[in-house]
């Protein structure tokens, strides 16, 4: 791999911000510009997207980059001291980017100089944000507590750190600050396995469609390059394909896309260990490549077949059953253990959707205001991302319900085919602590009494 930086190719590439943003504008932004005038886009409130200068076909090269403005994992072990720091502190690349990102910071005479005024000074991450702070604004979202466990990560890393004797530029403020940076705008290029930090690339938007751009790095031309997917038309903005929920990107980025096509959120789902059976599910679950608990992906309009298959294993109580357990195809062991396990989702939509301060028609509501703050924006927007998730999921548990729970009649009322099993399972259903009335509205919304198109959505 060629990308790498000797004090005098980093010279003479990097010149000052003023003439590399020209530069950059002139060369390296031939076919993109940025939508706002905006004269120092890391400045603004939401950063300005890049949009394609004229009509171009798919596989199109946006944008190339020499290798040479590329900082990686090298350029740090090419520093004495800043592969000292990270030997003794067993940093990992990314860390190790943020401590050169610190020290390219201090030194006046960086030949990073252009490469760390292309970045943000930081990053507003959930992350870093105090234990109030993130109650306040996501109380409900699982990523209070992610984002609480990897800010106390890399609390622990600092004082890793801080073991040692530590040089007069880094501080713990600094690396911090530094660290959100790389969250947000290293770039990691298949072809070489490695995180780089680059101009300009962190600057386009991210999106969770594979229509997205692609970043890689080739060795041949030593030049990164950022490669359409699809055709663009002149003004259209160009977004990098980035695949992870709104969840992950709002903690590396601080950040979430609308609508994002790969959203989801995980549900936990176990094995009893107390089950007669637990033993044969366990080696059966092994055999598939899965734990005795598994952390599965939920999505707003689909259920995967793995996730239903390891709830119906779960929850069998006859050996016999087990040879019906497909993770291929998704088929139903019995309408009594199909009622169950569903009933069981249900239950865990309804309390993680109680778990936040706000409904869907609070969030929305907010941000139709136009005095939010970004934090407040973007966290309304991961909070409504994450509610469409469970509700969806909680709609797509009802129509899988409705053909064993009842069918519509003429009347307009339920007809219970399986009345026995309504029967078995109303321990289930009763919620001892909640009011009557809540129960009631949700067996009715349950049964659909509410939405006469129920039936329309069934899958």
């Amino acid at each position: 791999m060629t990308m790498t930086s000797t004090t005098s190719t980093g010279k003479s590439v990097m010149a000052t911000h003023a003439r590399a943003a020209s530069r950059y504008a002139s060369d390296l932004l031939a076919q993109l510009e940025y939508a706002s005038e905006a004269a120092s886009p890391r400045d603004a409130v939401d950063a300005p997207s890049l949009v394609s200068k004229a009509s171009l076909p798919p596989k199109s090269v946006l944008l190339s980059l020499p290798g040479d403005l590329a900082a990686t994992l090298t350029d740090v072990e090419q520093d004495g001291e800043l592969l000292a720091l990270v030997q003794a502190g067993g940093c990992s690349e990314l860390v190790s980017l943020a401590l050169f990102v610190a020290k390219q910071r201090a030194t006046p005479d960086s030949p990073w100089k252009d490469l760390i005024e292309s970045l943000p000074s930081s990053v507003d991450s959930p992350i870093f944000w105090s234990d109030e702070e993130r109650e306040t604004l996501l109380r409900g979202s699982p990523v209070v507590g992610e984002a609480k466990q990897r800010r106390a990560a890399l609390d622990a890393q600092w004082d890793a750190l801080a073991s040692g004797e530590l040089p007069a530029w880094l501080t713990k403020d600094g690396f911090m600050a530094a660290m959100s940076v790389v969250l947000s705008h290293a770039v990691f290029l298949p072809s070489v396995g490695c995180f780089a930090l680059l101009p300009i690339v962190g600057d386009l938007d991210k999106t969770g469609s594979e229509s997205g751009a692609v970043i890689d790095y080739d060795v041949d031309s030593n030049m990164v390059t950022v490669t359409s997917s699809i055709s663009l038309s002149a003004g259209d903005p160009v977004k990098v394909y980035d695949g992870r929920p709104n969840g992950e990107l709002y903690m590396a980025t601080g950040c979430v896309e609308r609508a994002n096509p790969s959203d989801f959120m995980t549900l936990t789902a176990s094995l009893v260990q107390t089950d007669r059976l637990y033993t044969m599910k366990q080696e059966v679950a092994a055999a598939m490549g899965f734990e005795a608990s598994v952390d599965f992906p939920i999505f707003e309009d689909r259920f995967t077949t793995q996730h239903l298959a390891f709830l119906r294993m779960s929850r069998l109580t006859d050996a016999a059953q087990m040879a019906k357990v497909s993770f291929e195809n998704d088929v139903i062991i019995s309408q009594e253990n199909e009622y169950e396990i569903l009933q069981l989702l249900m239950g865990d939509m309804r309390e993680a959707l109680q778990g936040y301060e706000t409904g869907m028609e609070e969030d929305v509501k907010e941000l139709q205001r136009t005095d939010l703050s970004r934090r407040e924006r973007m966290a309304a927007l991961l909070r409504l991302g994450e509610k469409r998730v469970l509700r969806g999921t909680m709609d797509g548990v009802r129509t899988r319900l409705a053909p064993i729970r009842g069918i519509p009649t003429k009347s307009g009322g339920m007809a219970d085919p399986n009345a026995d099993l309504i029967e078995i399972f109303e321990a289930v259903e009763n919620i001892p602590k909640a009011p009557a009335n809540l129960v009631k509205g949700l067996k009715a919304w349950w049964r659909g009494d509410d939405d006469p198109d129920w039936k329309k959505n069934q899958r």
